[in-house]
């Protein structure tokens, strides 16, 4: 090879090395880096570093809860690492600090109580929906303009409302750029605004206004038993929603399931004791990153703990095991101040329709009023969402390039260029509630 050509393939891959080098680790042009950059970030710190961050702990209790999974770990590159959120799980999973009860479950305040209540007796118990909310807010995502970024194109997706039996009248008021495509059921399960923006400045700006009405909704389980009819098993919606969509739908060992309800075959039934398990069995904590969680109804049972979204996978699972169409649903919690991510469900009943489950409140840990309003979210929902997910582990509409930063669903919004996918914390997204109207 002549010497001049090997000079300048040797200086081609310098400048090809120093610029890797210079790229922020949140730029993610291949999936398999992604995931490795995502697992270190979740799991950045060893035993050492835990035990000093739980001063409190015995050091030879702190091993005692990393072998029993109150402290998560991973072995990374042979060394044990532990969850960043570790530090708040363990007071949320240990004996030691959660005493008897290790479940899951809300307590309530009067106005959750006067809303619930409202609500059922506000319906006939048939899913009419009722105490309908008009809520406008913008959802807005910057990215910050880094050396790698200039000169090129952005792509962002971003959550937009569903229409439903619970979401009507939605409307995109205004957008920044004014061009955008908005995504629909038909298109994906995932229903997004998406624009496309050469960077400009030192920050790049993107955002839409939207006007929506939503609903709370109620099915008492008097109708449900009156209504219910056996299931048309040839339909092409019962063979849709009772097919395993792994890696996070999949069957659950049939004795395990057995010996949560029993010899029932009633969907009803068997939904309120999968719920009621959960419920006292599965207490919440802080999530890794889902993407880089390979079965999330494996990781729950095997960890004994979830987040709405994992014990929702697991529920989802169950019923399927068991013949019972069931499907996902997410988006936000709109209460105002407590804006934030939510995951929840729904269950379909033959003669009766889909009817909202919400596992993660699921059942009031304290007795007020009537059995059916502990147990209001097992049948029902309020009106403090944003729903724009209607399943998991779709295609995008327009489709995205490189792996997305939310591979189950989407609530955060995805950024890519023309190199790769933009992880956290490459950007920034806001939703800001703008106005609230009670129609």
């Amino acid at each position: 090879m002549p010497k001049k050509l090997i000079v300048a393939l040797a200086a081609l891959a310098v400048t090809a090395i120093a610029s890797e080098a210079q790229n922020p680790a949140w730029l993610e042009p291949d999936s398999a880096a992604a995931m490795k950059y995502r697992i270190n970030r979740d799991f950045p710190f060893t035993v050492e570093q835990i035990k000093e961050k739980l001063p409190d702990i015995p050091a030879e209790k702190i091993d005692e809860y990393i072998a029993k999974g109150y402290i998560e770990s991973m072995e990374i590159d042979g060394v044990t690492k532990i969850h960043k959120k570790a530090v708040r799980n363990v007071k949320l999973l240990a004996p030691e600090f959660v005493g008897d009860w290790q479940g899951r479950g809300a307590g309530y305040d009067e106005e959750e109580q006067q809303m619930i209540a409202y609500n059922i007796s506000h319906s006939a118990g048939d899913g009419t929906p009722v105490d309908t909310l008009r809520i406008k807010y913008r959802f807005s995502i910057d990215v910050p303009t880094h050396d790698f970024l200039r000169g090129d194109t952005l792509t962002v997706y971003m959550p937009a409302p569903i229409e439903s039996d619970r979401q009507s009248r939605v409307r995109i008021l205004s957008t920044e750029p004014r061009d955008y495509v908005l995504s629909t059921l038909t298109r994906s399960p995932h229903n997004t605004v998406c624009f496309r923006q050469p960077v400009t400045g030192d920050t790049t700006h993107f955002e839409y206004v939207c006007e929506y009405d939503v609903a709370a909704q109620y099915f008492s389980p008097e109708y449900i038993r009156e209504h219910i009819r056996p299931y048309d098993k040839e339909s092409a919606l019962y063979k849709q929603y009772t097919a395993m969509e792994a890696p996070h739908i999949v069957p659950v060992d049939t004795a395990f399931v057995r010996s949560i309800v029993g010899d029932s075959t009633d969907p009803l039934e068997c939904s309120a004791k999968v719920l009621n398990y959960i419920s006292a069995n599965i207490p919440w904590a802080g999530a890794r990153e889902y993407s880089t969680i390979p079965c999330m109804p494996e990781y729950v049972l095997k960890g004994g703990h979830g987040d709405c979204g994992q014990v929702t996978m697991l529920y989802l699972s169950i019923m399927r095991t068991l013949g019972i169409p069931v499907r996902w649903e997410s988006g936000w919690w709109m209460y105002p101040g407590k804006e934030n991510f939510h995951d929840w469900g729904e269950i379909y009943f033959e003669g009766v329709g889909w009817v909202p489950v919400d596992i993660s409140y699921g059942r009031y840990t304290e007795d007020f009023g009537p059995d059916n309003m502990r147990e209001y979210y097992f049948t029902g929902m309020d009106h403090w969402r944003l729903a724009a997910n209607k399943g998991i582990c779709g295609d995008f509409f327009p489709p995205k390039k490189f792996i997305r930063s939310e591979t189950v669903d989407n609530q955060a919004g995805e950024v890519e260029c023309s190199k790769g996918n933009l992880f956290y914390p490459g950007w920034n997204q806001n939703l800001e509630i703008i106005s609230i109207e009670k129609k």
